[in-house]
């Protein structure tokens, strides 16, 4: 269902394109006012502008993995007050699954891109010495950070099957 998804998006290139483009000058923007912030005050505590860089970086690369993956539990809010969730319940695959590989959400590529970009580009500055134990726990640190964000985006999907308009009757 992915590849089908990705290659129905990839039909419009320049479609394709621009999500990406978008991620890419969305987080350039937040770059910018995050750089004048540090510039302005010299750091930020003990934090240097490479370091917050790097958080930032780790963290756009965590959020890229969520997007592509459970950043369609965005919809469910929407599909349930819709009435389209319910057609995910008499199909023999599971409802979260369906939710899951229903579309490409392909501005998670320019959130990578652009998270990616910034981790490689601040390393020389911060003198990381990158040990199969210290690439073991970045590992762990991406894929904590995007089941945390998963977990949060559950609940509140979870959540809107109680809020959803009921119909009335009379």
């Amino acid at each position: 269902m992915v590849s089908i998804n990705l290659r129905s998006r990839m039909e419009y290139r320049v479609d394709f394109a621009i999500w990406i483009v978008f991620g890419v000058v969305y987080h350039i923007a937040a770059l910018a006012f995050v750089w004048v912030v540090v510039a302005q005050f010299r750091g930020l505590g003990d934090w240097t502008l490479e370091q917050v860089l790097f958080l930032i970086g780790l963290r756009l690369v965590a959020h890229a993995v969520f997007e592509t993956i459970f950043g369609n539990l965005d919809f469910v809010g929407e599909m349930v007050r819709e009435g389209t969730f319910d057609r995910m319940l008499i199909r023999p695959i599971s409802p979260l699954l369906q939710v899951l590989l229903a579309e490409f959400r392909v501005n998670g590529l320019g959130d990578g891109v652009i998270g990616l970009a910034i981790f490689l580009l601040v390393q020389p500055a911060l003198h990381v010495s990158w040990t199969p134990v210290a690439i073991a726990y970045l590992v762990l640190v991406i894929a904590g950070s995007v089941l945390l964000e998963d977990g949060v985006f559950l609940v509140v999907a979870t959540v809107s099957f109680s809020f959803a308009p009921r119909e009335r009757r009379g």
